[in-house]
């Protein structure tokens, strides 16, 4: 075990038996430091622990935020435990200092607890923080309303997207909502003066952030009522310009500008007038002007007025959007009851409703277990309203004398967009009655575990209180925000040591900044960025690592996209969850177009993709004689100009009858025959894909499985599943691959936090601030959003009051997610920094590393740490090592499996519509008659309880008669003669179908399949001790050979199912009297 002989001596958790209780214990673990490591020593020594009170498994609750946290920590508790079961050193040295406990005694005990989870390993509470509140709720679902039905919906969007789509709807019947629409849309063209042609789509994504903002914090959003206006504005500043006037007050010229500005009603403009920000008269006045008492008065209530506008301008803006809000709610609410829907964003607040309205004991019985210690990882991330959910219940374990264990990073808190809040890290853990004065205990972790010493010298000298407080005082659009103070306090443990075991063996590394020379658009400087590292990769790092040692860190999913096209097209191989999202392969995006043509075969653009496209390359250039695709495309697209010519696919069945019958002709003759999974099969078999395209194997099996597995999601047509594609959650179509494949790692930094490799890179490194004008604020119970502006904020204290505070945490923000990326590496940490920082803003990353680089453009500090890469380490995505023959031979015995495979869509016997049946009236009446017959005569299950007599047959049919619906094609007095029948079901040769023997069995219109899948239903089928009977129910005049063929069939089909019994076939003509045996 590598990390216990790495981090034993690190162990500073106090022993079982210094611990008092009740206690809540802090932890701050910077970057490296070993949180996991130190969460495991703790819930193991509670597990061992004889002195620690009500300690047992079902006592203790570990929380973490991933799944993959939660793998890790029940991972490296149970080798914890093993280790001690099986005595070994590294285990008990970490142990022994924490337990009062005998060698003997730990092994007894820890084999005893390995047991114990194992028995009940669904049910060990080390589990993500969603899954803990979820199981909370389930603890009462009635009484929030809810089922045992309901489930956890992760495919939000089709129901939100109907959601708006009832609210269209109803609008026609509801002069409410449609005036709500109305005044949406006049805002949106008008006062937002957007102009796109579907103001739908940014309606639905307003009310989604807005609803998710909601649900994050808790709260409901206000209304504002509306304010004094523009108008009032515009009048009061031309009568504060007339008692001016009156009263000789000689206003400078930019004063006098900004109030005509005002008065004329040009607001923006004169609003942003540096005249609106003087509190006094005088300085609005020339030198040495007298300023009369009354309108200093004025010029206050003037300021105060204009004030209450920009407030009222800035919450007028998402005014119609909140108008919208609460029915577009409504109807999702109602979508979700009745599709039995749970959102993960609910569940937050149906757990705060369940300890808000209930009384908490009688959660805590419910719930099943008494949780009395509490371990909380990536304790920074906690939400506010998470925190508010989980509080009443540690705060009822701190209570009764538990314990809470936090463990979390001021420095690495990334999530605030979700709802994390650092005054939970900061004042969370010591807000309990229950601890007194005391609050809660702090420990801080001082050695990286992680990071060689040049590495954490970087850090440390960039994040020095002393440099970032000279960056902040240096910028001024920092400045105005950011306190250096404080700032200092939140990274005052960015400066680590090595631990004394890793003294010497972590000595060196290396880190190299370059500051890219490009200035332009962000495209040209991503150019260039993509340009150093490919080079820097090709022509330095792969010569010494392995690509699998090499992570690259970008800030968003549009970055891992285009650096993952970058690498590959220097043919570097790369590993990102993008790439590994089966939507982005290339392939099947060519299979959903052809989807998409089958779904709607009048789509020419779609059929015009797929003719283009790879899929169908091969088989045009054999039928297509040198034509270009594209070519023949654009010859269609001129000849159907001002022509009301055939549709896309008609042409092309026209043109190449043949390349239509090799590749798309059985999938489109299949369509609404077979369920999406087996047409797509079908495609990748009939066009021989595997074979064709290797290097998409894994894509092309993964789809497959999610069609195969998801249909209930999709409903099992492909509209259903094209749009299911198209707004799925991302999880569900990343192809899951080994850990340690050999390819170069792109991922965002968020999703890179808790990991580690040996070279990190950073392509783009940049400090700027991003936000988007909306600020969100909490007053009073409800939230608010607000839109500023320069000129209103220049008006208003209070809006400037929230921009600089939420410019401040943007700030915050950026410099976490820096020391996040500078802090993942083990050896050696390259860094680009480019001159601009999302578009045309200046990258502030240049200002704070400035004192580093001492003026030069490229720097570096350390060396690389040779090393050589042995062969055997390399594998591809498939877990295979790369060029190996074993993995061909294994690719191609998979492709061969698949083309042997039983092509069992073709043995399908689509019977063709009898058009004469529907055009023919005498037909139809006959179809008609022989309809009601057989389902008359199917009621007749079993033995007739009757005797064998016409007269007491026809009494019984006609009893059954008055029962059955009726068909309007059938003149029932004139073509139905229920003594004709009766007279035929008594007929000698018929009568072992209607009056069986004893323990003979009966079945009506069984059905019965061949080996090709074909189903047949025999009208009437009894089953004897040696025999068995097959009866057919005809009426009217038919081809009585076509009749014997079928029976016959029957009888050919029945005999192979039931070899020991001999067949015989009756066809009883039930309107003539006429009985024939077959067989």
């Amino acid at each position: 075990m590598g990390y216990f002989q790495q981090n034993h001596q690190m162990n500073m958790l106090p022993s079982d038996h210094e611990l008092s209780f009740p206690h809540a214990l802090r932890v701050e673990a910077s970057a490296g430091s070993g949180k996991t490591f130190l969460l495991a020593c703790r819930f193991v020594q509670f597990l061992l622990s004889e002195k620690i009170p009500r300690s047992r498994l079902k006592n203790l609750l570990a929380i973490t935020f991933t799944n993959e946290a939660t793998a890790e920590m029940r991972k490296r508790i149970l080798e914890l435990l093993k280790q001690a079961a099986f005595e070994e050193k590294e285990a008990i040295e970490v142990l022994s200092p924490l337990l009062d406990l005998s060698q003997a005694r730990m092994k007894e005990l820890a084999l005893k607890q390995i047991d114990e989870i194992l028995a009940g390993y669904d049910e060990w509470q080390v589990r993500t923080i969603d899954s803990f509140i979820y199981r909370l709720i389930q603890a009462a679902p009635q009484e929030l309303g809810l089922s045992q039905q309901d489930e956890i919906e992760t495919h939000e969007a089709p129901l939100r997207a109907a959601a708006l789509d009832r609210i269209l709807l109803c609008s026609a019947q509801d002069p409410g909502l449609r005036r709500l629409l109305q005044g949406f849309v006049h805002h949106y063209l008008l006062f937002q003066a957007r102009g796109s042609w579907w103001p739908g789509a940014e309606l639905l994504r307003v009310l989604e952030s807005l609803n998710e903002k909601e649900t994050t914090y808790g709260l409901r959003f206000e209304m504002e009522k509306r304010r004094k206006g523009s108008m009032e504005l515009s009048q009061s500043a031309q009568g504060f310009l007339d008692k001016a006037d009156a009263h000789g007050l000689k206003l400078k010229s930019f004063s006098h500008k900004a109030l005509t500005g005002v008065a004329l009603g040009d607001l923006p403009k004169a609003l942003s007038l540096k005249a609106w920000e003087r509190e006094e008269l005088k300085d609005l006045c020339l030198k040495g002007a007298g300023v009369p008492k009354g309108p200093s008065v004025e010029w206050k209530a003037l300021r105060t007025l204009a004030g209450a506008y920009a407030e009222a301008r800035a919450l007028e803006v998402s005014g119609p959007y909140l108008k919208m809000l609460a029915p577009w709610r409504d109807q999702l609410s109602d979508l979700k009851s009745k599709s039995r829907s749970i959102f993960f964003s609910d569940i937050n607040g149906l757990a705060r409703r369940l300890l808000t309205e209930f009384a908490l004991p009688e959660v805590i019985f419910r719930l099943g277990d008494r949780l009395y210690h509490f371990l909380l990882d990536e304790f920074q991330d906690t939400s506010i309203l998470q925190w508010e959910t989980l509080f009443p219940l540690i705060d009822n374990a701190v209570s009764q004398g538990g314990s809470l264990f936090c463990v979390g990073d001021r420095k690495q808190l990334l999530y605030r967009w979700r709802g994390s809040d650092l005054n939970v890290f900061q004042n969370g853990s010591g807000s309990f009655p229950s601890l007194g004065d005391t609050g809660s205990l702090d420990l801080v972790l001082p050695y990286n575990w992680r990071s060689r010493e040049v590495l954490l010298r970087f850090v440390a000298r960039v994040f020095d209180k002393g440099n970032i407080g000279h960056w902040i005082q240096k910028e001024p659009a920092v400045s105005d925000v950011l306190d250096p103070g404080y700032i200092g306090n939140v990274f005052s443990g960015a400066a680590q040591e090595l631990p004394p075991a890793h003294a010497i063996s972590h000595k060196e590394g290396m880190v190299r900044v370059e500051i890219l020379s490009r200035e332009g658009h962000s495209e040209e400087i991503k150019e260039e960025s993509q340009l150093s590292l490919v080079k820097l990769l090709k022509e330095d790092v792969l010569f010494r690592h392995s690509p699998r040692d090499v992570l690259i860190l970008v800030r968003d999913n549009q970055d891992v996209q285009d650096f993952s096209h970058s690498l590959i097209s220097a043919d570097i191989q790369v590993f990102s969850h993008r790439q590994l999202d089966i939507r982005e392969d290339p392939l099947v995006q060519e299979i959903l177009e052809i989807l998409r043509f089958l779904e709607r075969p009048v789509d020419d653009q779609a059929l015009a993709s797929v003719i283009a496209g790879n899929i169908l390359k091969g088989a045009w250039k054999e039928e297509a004689a040198g034509l270009s695709p594209w070519e023949w495309i654009e010859d269609q697209r001129l000849q159907s100009k001002g022509q009301g010519t055939k549709y896309l696919y008609q042409r092309l069945q026209n043109d190449f009858p043949d390349l239509w019958a090799k590749t798309l002709g059985d999938a489109f003759g299949s369509v609404g025959f077979l369920p999406t999974y087996d047409l797509v099969s079908m495609l990748v078999r009939r066009m021989d894909l595997i074979r064709c395209f290797p290097n998409h194997f894994v894509a092309l099996s993964h789809l497959l499985e999610l069609l195969y597995a998801n249909e209930a999601e999709y409903g099992g047509d492909l509209r259903g599943f094209i749009q299911w594609m198209e707004t799925g959650p991302d999880e569900i179509f990343g192809v899951k691959t080994p850990q340690e494949i050999d390819a170069v790692k792109i991922m965002t930094v968020h999703k890179a936090k808790g990991l580690e490799a040996k070279v990190v890179i950073l392509p783009l490194a940049t400090l700027g601030m991003r936000a988007d004008g909306r600020i969100y604020s909490m007053d009073g119970g409800v939230l608010k959003v607000w839109h500023t502006s320069r000129e209103l904020r220049n008006v208003s204290q209070r809006l400037l009051d929230l921009y600089k505070n939420e410019c401040g945490k943007a700030w915050l923000d950026e410099l976490n997610v820096l020391y996040v990326s500078l802090t993942r590496a083990r050896d050696e940490l390259y860094v680009f920094v480019p001159q601009k920082a999302g578009g045309r803003q200046k990258n502030r990353l240049i200002s704070l590393l400035e004192p580093l680089l001492n003026g030069n453009l490229v720097a570096k500090w350390g060396d690389t740490i040779e090393r050589k890469i042995l062969e055997s380490e390399r594998s591809d995505l498939n877990g295979q090592p790369v060029d190996r023959e074993p993995y061909e031979k294994i690719r191609k015995n998979k492709a061969k499996k698949v083309d042997k495979g039983w092509n069992w869509p073709k043995y399908l016997v689509r019977r063709p519509a009898e058009l004469k049946v529907l055009l023919s009236p005498t037909r139809k009446s006959a179809t008609g008659l022989g309809d009601l017959v057989h389902r008359l005569l199917a009621t007749l299950d079993g033995p007739l309880d009757c005797q064998c007599s016409p007269e007491e047959v026809q009494a019984l049919l006609q009893e059954i008669f008055l029962s059955i619906a009726k068909s309007s094609d059938v003149d029932i007095s004139k073509e139905i003669d229920l003594g004709t029948i009766a007279r035929t079901i008594c007929h000698p040769m018929a009568r072992p179908l209607f009056w069986t023997g004893a323990g003979d069995q009966t079945w009506v219109e069984k059905e019965v399949a061949d080996k090709s899948g074909e189903i047949f239903r025999p009208d009437r089928l009894v089953k004897g001790q040696n025999t068995l009977w097959v009866g057919e129910y005809k009426t009217g005049s038919r081809a009585r050979a076509e009749d014997r063929r079928q029976v016959s069939q029957y009888l050919d089909l029945l005999s192979q199912l039931y070899p020991n019994h001999e067949t015989k076939g009756v066809i009883l003509y039930i309107d003539q009297e006429v009985i024939e045996e077959i067989g």
